[in-house]
């Protein structure tokens, strides 16, 4: 008799289990055809087109302000940034990327100073 209650408390069980992963991959396709939508949505469209618009003219706003200094960063990885880089390397000497300032040597090299003031030549 109380093999057969626990064999009864083990399929009951079984059926929550069953049932409960039902609702929730249900959920699921319902929250994914629910994002499927918003993606879609024209309103969510112009919303990151205009995210994307800000964002393009923060960029430039950054890269025309690190064109006129050398000793601002920039951490923009983009082939525009490398050009102001280098640019700004021909004519002031030094350039900051990424964190490091580089510098442009006499004869040419770009190196970077050490915390004890050596020159560790990249170029």
């Amino acid at each position: 008799m109380a093999g057969l209650f626990i064999i009864l408390i083990f399929i009951i069980w079984g059926l929550f289990k069953l049932f409960g992963n039902v609702r929730r991959d249900a959920l699921a396709k319902a929250e994914r055809r629910a994002y499927e939508a918003k993606l879609k949505s024209k309103e969510y469209i112009a919303e990151q087109e205009e995210r994307r618009k800000k964002e393009l003219a923060y960029i430039k706003e950054t890269l025309e302000k690190c064109k006129k200094n050398p000793d601002l960063n920039i951490a923009i990885y983009n082939d525009e940034a490398w050009q102001i880089h280098w640019d700004r390397l021909n004519n002031y000497g030094r350039s900051m990327h990424s964190g490091v300032m580089y510098y442009k040597g006499q004869r040419g090299g770009i190196y970077t100073l050490s915390a004890n003031g050596t020159r560790n030549y990249k170029y």
